[in-house]
């Protein structure tokens, strides 16, 4: 079962660096108060412990059975992949989701939305 991930889900890069989500619309969807993360927010990447090619930031995949929310913007899930890259946007493996919510299911948010 897919869970979205919210802006207090941890997420890292495959070395152990933190990716950080920044909400770029204002979060108008929230699990426990926090906004769920979407693939078009900002994605920065902490204290990747790699000395050469360093993750600095994460490219999302599409998601053909993902979820939009206004029509355009596609929620993560734990199951999301997203592609880590250096500073010269060169690959250096996926994201990692390790801790997230467990309350709001990617079928439950599905469901929701077509009940309206």
């Amino acid at each position: 079962m897919s869970f979205l991930l919210n802006t207090t889900s941890i997420i890292t890069c495959p070395h152990g660096g933190k990716i950080l989500c920044k909400p770029f619309f204002g979060g108008s969807y929230l699990i426990d108060g926090q906004p769920v993360c979407v693939k078009e927010d900002n994605y920065s990447i902490y204290g990747c412990p790699m000395p050469k090619n360093q993750c600095h930031s994460v490219k999302w995949q599409n998601d053909p059975f993902g979820v939009l929310i206004f029509g355009r913007y596609q929620v993560l899930t734990n199951d999301s992949v997203g592609v880590c890259l250096d500073h010269k946007n060169s690959v250096t493996g996926n994201a990692v989701s390790v801790v997230y919510q467990t309350k709001v299911s990617l079928e439950y948010f599905r469901d929701s939305f077509k009940s309206k």
